[in-house]
């Protein structure tokens, strides 16, 4: 069954039905077979993604999800492609996939906060210190467009002022 056309159709339908766990096993079956199919991939990941299966087959499908799709699609498989990084303690590759979101999301703070503390966590505080002006660059200008009241402004700037532990 394992390169069987017949397995796609049959692990779209398990997936929406079926158990998790039983749902993967099919659309793992099935994603080699239909690999252009990205409603496959896209479930695959969403259901590895739920079950905490932070594989190198889900960072295989965030990467390709992270390059289809809508702006909104993207950015999704690219945070989580940083947070499955961050989890198995690689901060250089979630730098990576945090620099690509932010370009996708220039004006989501959160992003760029991850990505500084990357760069702090790689001891690369030159980067950290450059990711740090920007961030008060567009606090800056999200201020004095009036995106954050001066008080979120404010709590921002502190945000990233913090040092982690």
């Amino acid at each position: 069954m394992g390169d069987d056309p017949r397995v796609v159709p049959i692990a779209a339908r398990m997936s929406s039905t079926a158990d998790p766990a039983l749902a993967l096993r099919c659309l793992d079956l099935a994603v080699p077979i239909a690999t252009d199919d990205l409603g496959l991939r896209r479930t695959r990941a969403s259901l590895r993604w739920e079950l905490g299966r932070y594989t190198d087959e889900l960072l295989d499908d965030l990467a390709v999800l992270s390059r289809h799709g809508d702006r909104s699609e993207r950015l999704t498989a690219l945070r989580r492609s940083a947070e499955v990084h961050r989890a198995r303690g690689n901060p250089a590759e979630a730098a990576k996939a945090l620099y690509s979101a932010t370009r996708l999301a220039p004006g989501d703070l959160n992003l760029l906060l991850s990505y500084r503390r990357c760069w702090l966590e790689l001891d690369r505080s030159h980067e950290a210190d450059q990711t740090h002006a920007e961030a008060l660059r567009r606090i800056g200008r999200m201020r004095e467009s009036q995106l954050l009241t001066t008080e979120e402004a404010e709590l921002w700037r502190s945000r990233f002022a913090e040092q982690p532990h």
